[in-house]
């Protein structure tokens, strides 16, 4: 098991560097190499359940932002904002652990994952595209977001949902729309990365809140 554990860190470390590595000879945009790097490590913690508990995901949490820590004191890492203060990239793991702890020991193995996609893939679309191809912009929020963005959110959300649920009914899939306008709103309202710390555990007990009601 410790080598399991070992291996998962060094899985994340080698993560980053091939996030620098990618960013440096492939020209990309910081946001780019930043939502990778998300991306890497929502595959990470969904296969963590498989090799550990709860307890010992939060603990494998911890790690990855120690490693975050050392990475931004580098100051040359590019997975880091640099266009604004935020502690996003430190919620992003903690959230996750926090979710590991709540909802695993239950068997709540569904909401996990689909909280894990909403932050990893969801979250990390509504970026690409709101900053890629974004042109409406929300305008009850101070801070900017588009509705293309969103609307991606809401779209990956929706489908995460739909994969996840054991029965597809039409109030289940009414359901889903609901908790995918929920998030989105969410994600729409936050900023400075407390949307890192609140979508995934929003996600996890709205999903659990669907299923009861279905």
């Amino acid at each position: 098991m410790f080598l399991i554990f070992l291996g998962t860190l060094i899985i994340f470390f080698l993560l980053l560097v091939l996030v620098e590595i990618v960013h440096a000879h492939g020209k990309l945009e910081e946001y780019v190499s930043r939502k990778l790097a998300h991306a890497g490590a929502g595959v990470i913690f969904l296969l963590l359940p498989l090799w550990f508990h709860s307890g010992e995901i939060a603990v494998i949490a911890l790690a990855f932002v120690l490693g975050l820590f050392i990475s931004h004191r580098s100051g040359k890492s590019s997975i880091h904002r640099r266009d604004r203060e935020t502690l996003g990239e430190y919620y992003y793991p903690l959230a996750l652990g926090l979710t590991a702890a709540l909802l695993l020991p239950s068997g709540d193995w569904r909401a996990y994952t689909f909280a894990v996609a909403v932050l990893a893939f969801g979250d990390g679309m509504a970026e690409l595209v709101g900053r890629g191809f974004g042109t409406h912009v929300v305008k009850f929020v101070a801070h900017k977001k588009t509705w293309e963005g969103s609307m991606s959110l809401f779209i990956v959300t929706f489908i995460a949902f739909i994969l996840l649920v054991p029965e597809i009914t039409l109030m289940v899939t009414l359901l889903g729309i609901i908790v995918s306008i929920l998030v989105m709103y969410t994600e729409i309202e936050l900023n400075r990365g407390l949307d890192n710390l609140a979508l995934p555990i929003l996600s996890g007990g709205l999903f659990l809140l669907a299923l009861s009601l279905a």
